[in-house]
């Protein structure tokens, strides 16, 4: 198991075998979902605190596998350029995301450690 460092306190310690089903709500299965401001950035703060090893990486941003993100809540504070978000509160405008990050989920190649980002985070100088 990964150190829990970094990690909210509502879900140290969790691991997989303490929840096998994403959170239904009405009946609705629930997810987190990455969205456009990923792209291009790729920053890996959210990898490192989920604790079901939901990520998977594409060469230019990353994805959450949906049947495998229990809700917990643990990721989105992490993610420096606010990219993601609960699948009903995806913005309109990133609506697609939804689909995409299913469908891109399941050809990624899961990511469970921290990697240098694509990108200079937001405080960051981008350049000399």
């Amino acid at each position: 198991m990964r150190s829990p460092v970094g990690r909210s306190a509502a879900v140290e310690g969790i691991t997989k075998a303490d929840t096998k089903l994403p959170v239904s709500v009405q009946g609705r299965t629930m997810a987190y979902v990455v969205t456009e401001p990923c792209f291009g950035c790729k920053y890996t703060d959210c990898v490192v605190v989920c604790p079901m090893d939901c990520f998977r990486e594409s060469e230019q941003m990353l994805f959450i596998a949906p049947d495998e993100c229990i809700d917990c809540d643990a990721c989105k504070p992490e993610c420096p350029v606010d990219a993601i978000f609960q699948e009903d509160e995806v913005p309109d405008v990133w609506q697609e995301f939804i689909a995409l990050n299913r469908e891109m989920s399941a050809v990624c190649p899961p990511i469970t450690n921290r990697k240098e980002p694509l990108a200079a985070r937001p405080s960051e100088p981008s350049g000399p």
